[in-house]
């Protein structure tokens, strides 16, 4: 695997985001609690950028 490391850390941050939340809330508060964790172990994230939708 090329990032390993990285996917390890990913998916530690991601069983500790569970874990703590439990399953069943919106996306976006596991997605901002992926955030808050990966920054507490050391990691440069951005948010993903809005943009509007017209259908």
């Amino acid at each position: 695997m090329i990032h390993e490391e990285l996917s390890r850390e990913i998916n530690g941050a991601a069983m500790e985001v569970l874990n703590d939340l439990k399953p069943g809330l919106d996306e976006k508060l596991y997605e901002r609690a992926m955030i808050v964790e990966l920054k507490r172990r050391g990691h440069l994230v951005s948010v993903q950028s809005s943009f509007p939708v017209v259908y």
